[in-house]
């Protein structure tokens, strides 16, 4: 394709829901953890996983992002990944001309993995199933904590040199406490460990204790001329 050439749309299928389309292609990475609602760049540049991207752009579009628990073997036994992984929607993608891709992925849902399945293909295969959060048994702390997350992104956001106005943005997209938890986690919590534990925690109220504790040791260590 010539550098005048543009690329042609690539015309999007019907997205199944997840509770249809348990099947799903599963890209294990080191210290990488999808949160629902959370959106996660990716470059493609693996013979393998360009393959998985492109049946995944011609089916389903879902892809579990799972943690990687240790290395790839050099016997070619496959690594273990963590049993609750991230499961999330291509939203763009972009083929370069090296036949590589650049995908935007939106996280969907934790799920749990209920098996690896067999396959021929050159990626893996697994079943999940969709982990709801578990309600509050007090609403009116969970409503507490969640102002209190609101109000603490605000102090943090006077920090940061643009003003917050991307953090807010990320706050703003929350709809209710439990998606407030996800996507602060996504942006402030850089430990892949503890990321992992929120993303396996599906107690709202302890989700949200979590990342309070985060954001309060952020605030703290951040300079006390910028919270003035």
């Amino acid at each position: 394709m010539s550098s005048a050439e543009k690329p042609r749309p690539r015309r999007r299928k019907k997205v199944l829901p997840l509770a249809v389309a348990r099947r799903v292609p599963v890209f294990p990475l080191q210290d990488v953890v999808l949160f629902p609602g959370a959106l996660l760049p990716l470059h493609i540049f693996e013979p393998r996983y360009r393959k998985m991207t492109a049946d995944v752009l011609d089916g389903n579009r879902h892809i579990a992002m799972a943690r990687l628990l240790e290395p790839e073997l050099p016997d070619g036994t496959l690594p273990r990944f963590a049993d609750i992984v991230g499961v999330g929607e291509i939203v763009a993608a972009e083929r370069l001309e090296d036949g590589k891709w650049n995908l935007i992925l939106e996280g969907r849902a934790r799920c749990v993995v209920e098996e690896e399945l067999e396959s021929d293909l050159p990626y893996r295969l697994i079943r999940v199933r969709e982990v709801p959060d578990e309600p509050s048994l007090d609403p009116a702390a969970l409503a507490e904590n969640d102002a209190t997350l609101r109000a603490l992104v605000e102090v943090l956001g006077r920090t940061l040199p643009d003003g917050g106005v991307l953090l807010r943005q990320v706050v703003a997209r929350a709809h209710g406490p439990g998606a407030l938890s996800d996507l602060l986690a996504a942006t402030l919590v850089p430990n892949a460990d503890h990321r992992q534990r929120l993303l396996e925690t599906t107690d709202i109220d302890a989700r949200l204790a979590m990342v309070e504790d985060a954001l309060t040791d952020l605030v703290a260590r951040s300079p006390d001329d910028q919270l003035n």
